[in-house]
């Protein structure tokens, strides 16, 4: 991931080059381009879930959008995509985002000439999605994801060609991304030198029993106009689903799309101060209320170091008003912090976030 930032310039600017030397369709096309912009619902902390609510130029946002004269179907066809003369267009193109302003699609799309309405869906990272190029009905996609990239959907929204070039206010269509996985960011310390010599290096940090298929239904369009956080993000969660027998996912080291345990093959000293280390981006869960043991934990991690291996930590959550967190984790973010104790205990605490800030449980965990 700390490639993408610099990356992502360098394919905007080859972007831009190309245009300046391809006058002649730019300059037949302008009037009937297609432009759309980005937001994206909540703000995130990592490098590898994407930080901003609104791209800007140092952080450009480069999604995948599909694009249809079908509403809820996103064939791909080979008709040229520029032309717009095709009334039955389904194209798949990337966009680069910028600074919240409007964007032209890096293939060129236009707008039919007889004014049909065009549909569009955003997908985040901008490539693995599953995608089929034949031309055939395209209601649904998946993605196999490997915990170190943040997924992001964007709900259907149109547009057409009178809308696009109205006076004296155009009007382009809108994508507002969400979320679709849940944040999980690590912080650890030992009680003191002695603790930290007894533990040994850390060497791994794991997920358990995670399923890392995720399915988007596109064959209806949830309802986001309430504007309400919870509300919407219920909505776009009704489209999602995961699937896929049960494994287990490192971690990766902070700032790094490596996973922990390669980032420090010789392990990583344990300091005795709380310090960030890794993250997860991860299958999102229903939380109940209730005590460790009266219920089924949020999440189960393994932890090891040089001297103890595969130490079991459960995590469930509060928040900031000392409650039990309840509901649904999808686009919540939740920075646990494990102290390593004398005694082979670690005391953990969650602080609950909707990918910005929250509040906290703290337990002890036997090893």
């Amino acid at each position: 991931m700390k490639n993408t930032l610099y990356i992502t310039i360098l394919c905007s600017l080859f972007c831009m080059t190309g245009c300046q030397n391809d006058q002649t369709d730019l300059v037949t096309l302008k009037d009937r381009s297609i432009r759309l912009s980005a937001s994206i619902s909540h703000a995130a902390t990592t490098r590898s879930a994407y930080e901003l609510t609104t791209p800007t130029t140092e952080n450009s946002f480069d999604a995948i959008v599909w694009a249809s004269t079908t509403s809820c179907d996103y064939p791909y066809n080979s008709a040229d995509p520029k032309t717009g003369a095709d009334n039955t267009m389904g194209y798949h193109t990337t966009v680069y985002f910028l600074d919240g302003a409007d964007q032209m699609t890096r293939d060129g799309l236009v707008y039919p000439a007889n004014n049909a309405p065009v549909y569009f869906v955003g997908l985040y990272p901008n490539a693995g999605w599953e995608d089929r190029h034949d031309g055939t009905s395209n209601t649904s996609t998946s993605f196999t994801f490997d915990g170190s990239k943040d997924l992001l959907y964007a709900p259907q929204v149109s547009g057409t060609l009178s809308l696009s070039e109205a006076t004296p206010t155009p009007t382009q269509p809108h994508l507002h991304f969400f979320h679709l996985l849940t944040h999980l960011r690590v912080k650890v310390y030992a009680e003191d030198e002695s603790v930290a010599s007894s533990w040994g290096k850390l060497t791994n940090l794991k997920l358990t029993s995670q399923q890392n298929s995720l399915s988007i239904d596109l064959s209806s369009v949830p309802d986001i106009s309430s504007g309400i956080f919870s509300t919407m993000q219920g909505e776009v969660e009704s489209k999602v689903s995961f699937s896929g027998a049960t494994c287990d996912l490192p971690f990766y080291a902070t700032g790094s799309d490596n996973t922990f345990a390669a980032t420090y093959s010789s392990g990583y000293t344990i300091p005795t101060t709380s310090t960030e280390v890794a993250y997860i981006l991860c299958k999102p869960v229903s939380a109940t209320a209730g005590d460790v043991g009266s219920r089924t934990n949020e999440y189960v991690l393994e932890l090891s170091t040089e001297n103890r291996s595969n130490v079991t930590v459960n995590v469930d959550l509060k928040t900031a008003s000392d409650t039990w967190f309840t509901g649904s984790t999808m686009g919540h973010q939740f920075v646990l912090e494990f102290k390593l104790c004398a005694g082979g205990y670690i005391s953990a605490s969650a602080t609950v976030t909707d990918w910005t800030t929250g509040g906290y449980v703290t337990k002890d965990v036997t090893k």
